[in-house]
């Protein structure tokens, strides 16, 4: 059984720009839950100024989760692993849109929501609604923001490749490995026409020790794509044009209001998810839960 990624998670102490965002968001929580107790909407009766107290309730939020989810970590060297690669989710966008793509029709709906409401006259919003808002906002933004800051490792070990934070191909489940403009693509025995990871290799001596290894274990490499992915990636782009149009769809004709919109939305991308997970055979890959080890480190304001 191969050992666990190991990280060291440097988690800053919150400076004064954190404290500040925490006591904020506090503070407009317990103000809204006070006037919803006491039946007081939102409301100042000039315009401009509802435009802005409302979108505080949707700043504040993305704020806050960008302030504390950005938290620096390094993953730690383990006897017997070569590191191939570290790869960021933003810089593995252009080839591996295809995987994520389906979780991302919430996002311009939710830009297209807050044009149009932030358009009109703003009525007297209810306290429950802000706090809905705010809790809306907040989540969404955890999400999100926590995608666009993953880092993922490659490693190789003697029981096999580490294709990421939690998966790991034992040599004997990898099916072959495709080698296309010095991008390596990791196909597993689960779904074995369809690409499980991909990671250039920088360094060159690593990577003729690599292909060294994968011919020292019987692995083909081949130099061509596996055959389902240029289909799955169409099947892929379809879908998620589909889904963003059935977003639209649910708000501006269907009357479904924006949160139920966005909440709608949101499950159909996750069960699209699912099932291309269940198709790639994500289920059958082994699956090693990373162990974290906390360093507190002096923030900085």
């Amino acid at each position: 059984m191969p050992g666990p990624v190991k990280i060291k998670n440097k988690s800053e102490a919150p400076g004064a720009a954190g404290c500040l965002f925490v006591v904020t968001l506090l503070a407009v929580v317990l103000v809204l839950a006070l006037m919803w107790a006491l039946g007081i909407p939102v409301h100042t009766g000039k315009p401009l100024l509802d435009r802005a107290v409302q979108a505080l309730f949707i700043f504040i939020p993305f704020a806050a989760a960008g302030k504390f989810i950005k938290k620096p970590f390094e993953f730690m060297d383990n006897p017997g692993e070569t590191p191939l690669a570290l790869e960021t989710y933003r810089g593995t966008l252009g080839r591996d849109w295809w995987m994520s793509a389906l979780l991302w029709p919430p996002v311009p709906l939710a830009l297209v929501i807050l044009v149009r409401e932030a358009l009109p006259v703003p009525a007297p919003l209810p306290a429950f609604r802000a706090l809905l808002n705010i809790v809306f906002a907040f989540a969404f933004s955890v999400f999100y923001i926590n995608m666009l800051m993953y880092r993922e490792p490659y490693i190789w070990t003697e029981e096999g490749v580490r294709a990421g934070m939690a998966h790991f191909a034992e040599w004997e489940s990898i099916d072959h490995v495709a080698l296309r403009d010095g991008v390596w693509h990791l196909v597993h025995k689960a779904n074995p026409r369809l690409t499980l990871a991909t990671f250039p290799i920088s360094d060159s001596a690593v990577q003729a020790r690599f292909r060294q290894e994968l011919e020292k274990r019987g692995i083909p490499v081949r130099n061509q794509e596996p055959g389902a992915l240029f289909a799955v990636k169409t099947v892929s782009g379809a879908a998620t044009f589909l889904l963003m149009a059935a977003g639209f769809i649910l708000y501006l004709k269907a009357g479904a209001g924006s949160r139920w919109s966005l909440v709608s939305t949101f499950g159909l991308c996750v069960l699209a998810v699912f099932m291309l997970e269940r198709y790639r055979g994500i289920a059958l890959v082994t699956m090693v839960k990373p162990v974290v080890e906390d360093v507190t480190l002096d923030a900085e304001d």
